[in-house]
């Protein structure tokens, strides 16, 4: 289980050679900021900022680990050939060999820093603890489960997301009953109307019904 105090952001790699791994294991020694993780360690979904694996796991990836491909961006990794690939099966970012650390740190800081959601009444920033106004004059706390909420509604944004993907990604020590989702739906929607100054008319998140909910664009 990651916890806190300790590093601000949290990346899940799965490297494709010995050499990357041990690539990993130098590196962490001397960045203290992130935290590379590898499959073979202790982690916990909700915790995980972004995902980085080769190309040729994405398949995989997305058969063994549904709540990540669902909650989370990954960047993939591999030859220029296959990025079209890669792009069509989900991936935020790619990188192409070569590349370095270096490259893939800035990469990881790029798309988990900065959280950005354009809507039609206006653009607001959310980080793990709170939601705010692009100039930064209007706060609301969020919190954890709110964050994996919308940080899920973001991935989608303007497809809806089943209220089973909601119900794995809010499930922490028990499962949330079909009241606690709507519940952390609705704080949500609120939070979101205050930092735009929006009124009750506006719908940010809207219920689909038999299906779920969306973010809309």
């Amino acid at each position: 289980m990651i916890g806190h105090p300790g590093p601000s952001i949290h990346a899940l790699i799965f490297p494709d050679s010995h050499l990357l791994r041990e690539k990993v294991r130098l590196y962490q020694k001397r960045c203290s900021r992130i935290s590379l993780l590898c499959p073979d360690t202790t982690w916990d979904n909700g915790f995980v900022d972004i995902s980085v694996l080769p190309v040729s796991f994405i398949e995989q990836y997305t058969r063994e680990y549904p709540v990540l491909i669902h909650t989370i961006p990954f960047i993939s990794y591999g030859p220029r050939i296959h990025m079209k690939t890669a792009f069509c099966r989900g991936c935020t970012d790619y990188i192409k060999e070569p590349w370095d650390m270096d490259e893939l740190i800035l990469r990881i800081l790029q798309h988990v820093n900065d959280r950005k959601i354009e809507l039609p009444w206006g653009i607001i920033r959310y980080s793990s603890s709170s939601i705010t106004s692009v100039d930064n004059s209007r706060l609301c706390a969020l919190t954890h489960n709110e964050f994996l909420l919308l940080r899920t509604l973001h991935l989608h944004q303007g497809s809806a997301v089943s209220r089973e993907v909601i119900r794995q990604v809010l499930m922490q020590n028990r499962d949330p009953d079909s009241r606690a989702i709507d519940m952390q739906i609705s704080s949500v929607r609120k939070k979101i109307r205050q930092v735009l100054h929006l009124t009750q008319a506006a719908n940010p998140l809207r219920c689909i019904r038999g299906i779920g909910y969306i973010l809309i664009r």
